[in-house]
């Protein structure tokens, strides 16, 4: 199937805008913006499809109202930049289960000290070509593994002065950055706050 507009999710708990919910392939031309309700993602992936977006993706108003969720084993591509959201964990991009999402474009952090660019919070894939930022008024950042999955980032990594760029708590995860690594300029935030990552000059 194939969209050609923008998607938003809705006004109500689990509304989304659009569901790929078995194996087949969604093409979505346009920006994907989460809802204002709880769960009420713009675009949910819940089996073992393939969600193609060409569009920018933010996160709502509301709780985990994601921009672009994958929720199960399938994979979620998009090419454009993911921005978090108002709303508490609503990402741009969000990671949830042992699929892989693809980000070719910025990832930055949204209003909301855990509405994250885009967030891997299970043990699938993320992988993001572009800059990751955290966000210019809260602690929000650009992009997280929360779990013991993959996250790689091919592009420079910025702090600002409320957050880092990127993150990530367990020491089981494999997370592999390129840089370059950039501090905020007053108070020199630092850019990456990985407990455990690898440096690569390049990514396989």
């Amino acid at each position: 199937a194939t969209i050609v507009g923008n998607v938003t999710g809705g006004s109500g708990g689990g509304f989304n805008g659009v569901t790929n919910t078995s194996s087949g392939t969604l093409n979505i031309t346009g920006n994907c913006a989460g809802g204002s309700a709880q769960n009420a993602n713009s675009v949910s992936n819940t089996s073992t499809g393939t969600i193609n977006i060409t569009g920018n993706c933010t996160g709502g108003s509301s709780t985990t109202a994601h921009g672009a969720n994958n929720a199960s084993t399938g994979t979620v591509n998009i090419t454009g930049n993911c921005t978090g959201g108002s709303g508490p964990s609503a990402h741009g991009a969000n990671n949830n289960s042992t699929g892989t999402v693809n980000i070719t474009g910025n990832c930055v952090g949204g209003t909301n000290a855990t509405a994250l660019g885009a967030g891997n919070t299970s043990t699938g894939i993320l992988s993001i070509t572009g800059n990751c930022t955290g966000s210019s008024s809260t602690a929000a950042q650009g992009a997280v593994n929360n779990s013991t999955g993959q996250m790689s980032v091919t592009g420079s990594i910025y702090a600002t002065e409320q957050a880092s760029g990127v993150g990530g708590g367990p020491r089981g995860q494999v997370t592999r950055l390129t840089g370059p690594f950039y501090t905020s300029t007053t108070f020199g935030v630092n850019p990456n706050t990985c407990l455990a990552w690898r440096w690569a000059a390049t990514l396989e």
